[in-house]
């Protein structure tokens, strides 16, 4: 899906999973942690959003919330790589 053919919510949304995407990198993991909420809440369904905050809360060792997002985005989407 290209980014222009997104409604502007989906794309705010977008912006903030990017951002804890570069907070994530920077190493600031409680700083990602929120974007990656902020972009969960506003798109529940974007397994996308979900692998990211996993991957997150894993490195901050919080293996239970890892597990629970990966089994919700296995929900949403059984045969997402």
């Amino acid at each position: 899906m290209r980014y222009e053919s997104l409604d502007e919510d989906k794309k705010n949304h977008g912006i903030n999973d990017g951002l804890g995407c570069c907070y994530h990198a920077l190493k600031d993991m409680e700083k990602a942690l929120e974007y990656y909420q902020d972009a969960v809440t506003g798109d529940p369904q974007n397994t996308e959003f979900l692998m990211h905050r996993a991957q997150c809360y894993y490195d901050l060792k919080e293996y239970n919330d890892a597990i629970k997002d990966l089994n919700l985005a296995l929900s949403i989407k059984e045969d997402d790589p």
